[in-house]
């Protein structure tokens, strides 16, 4: 009977052990324990965490995709002021390098005016 005992107490040993032993390797894997409440808000924030991170980054990207589309818009507009402006510039000399009408100035200008304009050529 002693020699069970014996036996019985060394079982017990060995399961403390390994009871132990287990605990320690689960409080190593796992955070520490904390209160149920927190543990309810982190477990509700934990599969949203994933989400919210892709929502960062992805919006960081559209931000620096949006400020280089502005970017090239803003080039743009710059280069159709200075086509206009250019635009505008040729044709202030080209108006003014355009010589006038017949009709408007020169040697015959006076004898054109003093005539009556004639709207039926069969009229004579």
């Amino acid at each position: 009977m002693e020699e069970k005992d014996a036996r019985i107490i060394d079982l017990e040993a060995a399961a403390a052990r390994h009871k132990s032993r287990a605990e320690e390797l689960q409080r190593s894997s796992m955070p520490p324990p904390r209160r149920d409440g927190a543990l309810r808000v982190m477990a509700a924030k934990a599969p949203a965490a994933a989400p919210v991170g892709e929502a960062k980054y992805l919006a960081a990207d559209l931000d620096r995709s949006l400020a280089s589309i502005s970017s090239m818009l803003q080039g743009l507009v710059e280069r159709v002021k200075r086509l206009n402006q250019s635009l505008s510039d040729a044709e202030a000399p080209a108006a003014e390098s355009i010589p006038a009408p017949p009709g408007d100035a020169g040697p015959g200008a006076a004898f054109l005016a003093s005539r009556p304009l004639r709207t039926n050529p069969r009229e004579t």
